[in-house]
């Protein structure tokens, strides 16, 4: 199943499987955009030149649509979900989401920094809820010393509302944890932006990004390291 079927008559369907959001939104739990909801944290990894090469993201689904993606998985019906038995929808959801970036932007001095690719992926079921966990590799390793760096995680079609996690919403790996520190700003426009279901179901191409106005800018700050 894929958390982001697209819009309009472009909407895609991962795999040949019903989206669940799509499945939510045509049983009448949901009337507009957003139809998902998840909360993000973020770990950001160093290398021992402490740069940032990596960054894991942690995606916890909405219970509403964790039920629909996890109906018929417990295999052995033992009442849990074991990772084995969510192996299958984590590397379909993982690949469904490389299209849209996996929900994550990483910018240095206000320039893309590309994602090369996942280095793992995992779901694990916790109080009723899907975590997807992503671990990304950058391209090119990046020292936050000499760049300023700013991080945003949302789903560019806005189809899935990706919240900060109010408790620790970032992390660093690899380094003392004093060693960096992040500061977390609302979005400049989201709030002003008013959107209906029907604007969704238009070709304005200018939707392909909308999500981005409504994500939280993360700076990440980082003295020089004597």
């Amino acid at each position: 199943m894929n958390l982001n079927p697209g819009r309009g008559p472009a909407a895609r369907v991962a795999g040949g499987v019903v989206v669940a959001g799509m499945l939510l939104a045509s049983a009448g739990y949901v009337a507009a955009h957003p139809h998902t909801w998840v909360e993000a944290r973020a770990t950001l990894h160093f290398d021992a030149e402490y740069r940032i090469d990596g960054i894991a993201v942690s995606l916890a689904i909405d219970e509403m649509t964790t039920s629909v993606l996890v109906e018929g998985l417990d295999a052995d019906g033992n009442g849990r979900f074991d990772p084995g038995e969510l192996q299958a929808l984590a590397e379909d959801n993982a690949a469904a989401l490389e299209e849209f970036g996996f929900f994550t932007e990483i910018r240095a001095a206000d320039r893309p920094a590309p994602v090369a690719g996942l280095r793992s992926h995992n779901y694990r079921f916790e109080a009723g809820r899907l975590i997807l966990t992503l671990d990304l590799a950058l391209e090119t390793a990046i020292d936050p010393t000499l760049q300023a760096v700013t991080i945003r995680l949302y789903d560019p079609t806005y189809y899935v509302m990706v919240e900060l996690a109010a408790d620790g919403p970032v992390a660093f790996a690899d380094i003392a944890p004093e060693y960096c520190a992040a500061s977390i700003a609302p979005p400049d426009h989201g709030a002003e932006i008013q959107l209906s279901e029907a604007t969704f179901e238009t070709d304005d191409p200018s939707l392909d990004t909308i999500g981005r106005e409504f994500a939280d800018v993360i700076t990440i700050a980082c003295p020089p390291h004597g």
